[in-house]
C-alpha cells in the first residue's frame, strides 16, 4: 500500500464506522463526549454522523446535536432536509427543531411534507419551527394546523400565530 492510501485511510472515518463506535457506548457521559469531539473537530463527515446520531435515546445528546447543527454555517440544508423526508417520528421532530433555529424560509415547503405525519409530536414542532421562521408560507401553514385533529397541536399552531402575527384567537 502506497504511503498516500495510508494516510487517506487514516484522515477519512466512513460514518458508519463511527455511529458503530457511537452506538457502542453504553454510557450516556462518555458518548456525549465523543459527539462533542466529532462536532468540534468539523471534518467533512461530521455532520452526517450527528444527523445520524439524532435517534439517541438520551435527550442530552439530542439537545446538543440539535444546536450544534442549528448553529452550524456551514451545514448543508439538503441534507438536511432530506433526512426530514425520511427519518422516524423522533428524528423529524429534532430536524424540525434544527430548522426553527435557523429560520431558513427556504425550508417552508419542506416542513409542509410532515404537516400530514400521522404523530403528533412531528406535527407539533412543524408548529413551532414553522413559528420560528415565520412569514406568509409559516402563517398559511400555520393556519392549517390551527385545524388540526390534535388539540396540542392546535394550541401549538395558534402559539406560534400570534408569535408572528396580529392574529387573535378567543
Amino acid at each position: 500500500m502506497e504511503r498516500k492510501e495510508r494516510i487517506a485511510k487514516k484522515q477519512i472515518t466512513p460514518p458508519e464506522s463511527v455511529l458503530t463506535k457511537i452506538e457502542a457506548v453504553k454510557e450516556k457521559k462518555k458518548k456525549l463526549k465523543i459527539i462533542k469531539a466529532i462536532a468540534r473537530g468539523n471534518t467533512p463527515w461530521a455532520p452526517q454522523v450527528l444527523l445520524d446520531a439524532l435517534d439517541d435515546p438520551c435527550q442530552e445528546i439530542c439537545d446538543f446535536i440539535i444546536n450544534e447543527l442549528g448553529q452550524r454555517e456551514n451545514l448543508d440544508i439538503d441534507m438536511i432536509h432530506q433526512k426530514l423526508l425520511t427519518s422516524p417520528w423522533n428524528v423529524k421532530s429534532a430536524i424540525l427543531k434544527i430548522l426553527g433555529i435557523r429560520k431558513n424560509p427556504l425550508s417552508i415547503k419542506h416542513i409542509e411534507f410532515v404537516l400530514k405525519e400521522p404523530n403528533a409530536d412531528v406535527r407539533r414542532s412543524a408548529a413551532r419551527a414553522l413559528g420560528e421562521i415565520g412569514g406568509k408560507d409559516a402563517l398559511a401553514l400555520l393556519v392549517r394546523l390551527t385545524k388540526d385533529k390534535n388539540h396540542y397541536v392546535k394550541v401549538l399552531a395558534e402559539e406560534a400565530l400570534r408569535k408572528v402575527s396580529d392574529l387573535k384567537f378567543c
